[in-house]
């Protein structure tokens, strides 16, 4: 008995030591290892460095944060041509650069093995548009954060008058009634259409045209040379330009007389800022005191489907060619993604609505349960269930995510400017645009 007890002793003593050995040689393989990383000031990865550090404290991180995505991305550019790039680099809709095109000529380091062996990488955990593969040349390089859905608030008796309904008015008849009101309301100063607050105010930039490219559902690349194309391209460029000079009418009147403005007669304020449980239990509250009436919210449609919305992406990151340690590089992108912070009394520049179910219906729930007060000092009281179940069923019509692509994005600007001067037809136009896209393909 004395000899079988020694016996199990020592096999004990073996297979802890081995453990020791193992969890030794884990360690000591993640020792002299690290993670440079490139991001902008406002990225929204606190939380993530904190669970990346508790999960892999052996790792060391190097954080570089940029002001804006040009200084990041000529940095960038730079050391990819030097061969000293970064392991990963974090992106959002400011950027300057064609993520796609550069995806295809291989600089960064596909993740699709990874997503493939990632079990937690599923529509249960995520929103669906955000798992499903975004490849170029059949790999996938990026993991995706957040996206933008465009919110509109106006005075819920205008649109009941009008008809607008979510889930049965289109894009397309939702531009024509912002269009007919406008028209009806030209030379009326202080009677606004469709503006966006925060352009306003100056306190983000936001352009609007890779906003309704993303909203419309348009992948220009994929669709150009499709029969319904230069329609449905005309409706984003008119819609733009229509709520740009709405923009500019709201700044007029801003600043002459704000006191004066008309909001029982406003047909939208438009919003695509702050992520969607944040901003729709804010400013139904907020806009009470703007509209004297309750507050009706419409998250634009695709233009196929009034019962689904497609969104830009609004952060995103990948991983380097050259990345010495790609899972690893891996595991920091998924901690963001399960760490992207959405609280409004949070102290991060930049945040948008997450891709992670988790963090968007505690974000919902906290708002159910409790009061909170916006910046100018509006008192949110808590929102009723009804306005929660409709906010997560906008959040699950969210059926495509787009990249924003500034090359697109200047082409438009530039070959569509006499349209927007009224100086060309837009079929003259058009064939320019056309033209440009074709040449910048065959780069």
């Amino acid at each position: 008995m004395i000899k079988k007890v020694f016996v199990l002793f020592l096999c004990l003593s073996f297979i802890l030591s081995g453990c020791n050995v193992q969890n030794a040689e884990t360690s000591m393989s993640l020792e002299n290892k690290k993670l440079e990383i490139f991001c902008l000031e406002g990225a929204n990865i606190s939380y993530a460095l904190i669970a990346f550090r508790e999960k892999f404290p052996e790792v060391r991180l190097s954080v570089e944060k940029f002001k804006t995505s040009t200084e990041m991305e000529d940095v960038l550019i730079n050391r990819i041509n030097t061969k000293q790039a970064p392991d990963i680099v974090i992106f959002d809709f400011s950027t300057t650069l064609d993520f796609e095109k550069l995806a295809q000529k291989k600089a960064f380091y596909p993740l699709t093995n990874f997503v493939k062996d990632d079990v937690d990488f599923t529509s249960e955990k995520y929103l669906s548009a955000a798992v499903e593969v975004f490849q170029s040349n059949e790999e996938q390089y990026f993991l995706p954060f957040s996206f933008m859905p465009i919110i509109n608030y106006s005075p819920r008796s205008l649109m009941e008058s009008l008809q607008i309904s979510q889930g049965e008015t289109t894009l397309e008849e939702y531009f024509h009634a912002v269009q007919n009101h406008a028209e009806e309301n030209t030379d009326d100063s202080y009677t606004l259409s469709f503006f966006r607050l925060f352009q306003v105010f100056g306190a983000v930039d936001i352009p609007i045209v890779p906003l309704l490219l993303s909203v419309a559902d348009i992948d220009i690349a994929e669709e150009m040379n499709s029969p319904n194309f230069k329609e449905k391209l005309k409706l984003v460029i008119d819609f733009s330009r229509l709520i740009e000079l709405q923009d500019q009418k709201a700044k007029n009147a801003y600043d002459t007389n704000w006191s004066f403005v008309n909001w029982k007669n406003t047909f939208a304020i438009s919003h695509s800022y702050y992520d969607m449980a944040t901003d729709i239990s804010g400013y139904i509250s907020a806009y009470q005191s703007y509209f004297k009436e309750e507050v009706e919210y419409f998250m634009l449609p695709t233009l196929e489907d009034a019962q689904k919305s497609s969104c830009l992406l609004s952060s995103w990151g990948s991983i380097l060619a050259d990345c010495e340690n790609p899972k690893l590089a891996y595991d920091f992108l998924r901690c963001v993604m399960d760490n992207y912070e959405v609280r409004f009394q949070q102290n991060t520049s930049m945040w948008f609505t997450p891709v992670s179910k988790e963090k968007m219906f505690e974000n919902i729930e906290l708002y159910k349960s409790r009061s909170w007060m916006m910046k100018d000092g509006t008192v949110v009281h808590p929102i009723p269930d009804s306005v929660a179940e409709n906010i997560i069923e906008l959040y699950h019509s969210v059926t495509a995510l787009h990249f924003p692509n500034p090359k697109f994005e200047n082409f438009i600007a530039t070959e569509f400017y006499d349209y927007f001067q009224g100086i060309s037809e837009y079929d003259v136009c058009y064939e320019k645009f056309l033209n440009k896209m074709n040449l910048y393909h065959e780069e």
